[in-house]
């Protein structure tokens, strides 16, 4: 199946046109595609919250954005990392064998708080992972790494009092000294966990950001 790429459009459409609510920082927002609520218009710059017809010419022009996308990659850079797993969960059913993986292992790498998705459940996302083709989760040099992982794979996983007690995490990394640099970043007392699992158990390799990442079914741990 092709990607179905007027569907998925459909649903970024629906994303953009959604409220952008205000924080207690000035100018930040929640929203799927904007950050900051400040865009050029006209001589100068204005908060959209406040012009409606600022607001009106900076939705048209990313309608037009996403209209115009010739592939679903393109929508995917535009958005916000955060809310991409979401956008993913929604379009999913209308994505090719190939597009689920990409874009699956996109939205994973470029969110900082993955395993912690406020929207879309962690039992959905490691469903995906089971689901999608390791050829297409993982590149070359990915792929090649994990297919040279030893039947019994020993991993690691650095927590702090945040995550300590987070038993459905899925991303956990084969380095001892990777972990130990999450145990400890931002002068946390933290520790690190060592578990060995299955290779059967674990459904990709990442490392792009140099973390060594494995993604592992947590219900075998």
């Amino acid at each position: 199946m092709e990607t179905k790429l007027e569907k998925c459009k459909e649903v970024a459409l629906d994303y953009l046109n959604s409220e952008i609510y205000p924080t207690n920082i000035p100018f930040l927002v929640i929203h799927p595609f904007f950050e900051s609520s400040v865009f050029p218009y006209k001589d100068g710059l204005v908060n959209i919250n406040e012009n409606e017809d600022a607001k009106k010419e900076v939705i048209a022009k990313y309608e037009q954005k996403i209209k115009e996308a010739k592939d679903i990659i393109t929508i995917f850079i535009g958005m916000r990392n955060q809310y991409r797993m979401q956008y993913f969960s929604h379009i999913k059913q209308w994505l090719s064998e190939k597009d689920f993986g990409s874009l699956l292992a996109y939205s994973w790498v470029n969110d900082e708080n993955a395993n912690n998705n406020s929207v879309v459940d962690i039992e959905d996302i490691l469903g995906f992972f089971k689901k999608a083709q390791k050829v297409y989760l993982m590149n070359e040099e990915e792929l090649e790494k994990y297919k040279k992982l030893p039947q019994k794979v020993t991993i690691y996983r650095g927590v702090t009092d945040y995550n300590r007690d987070n038993d459905k995490a899925l991303s956990w990394t084969l380095s001892k000294k990777k972990a130990e640099w999450f145990a400890h970043r931002f002068d946390e007392d933290g520790d690190v966990i060592k578990k060995e699992v299955d290779k059967k158990d674990i459904y990709a390799y990442f490392n792009s950001r140099d973390e060594d990442e494995v993604i592992v079914d947590y219900n075998v741990l």
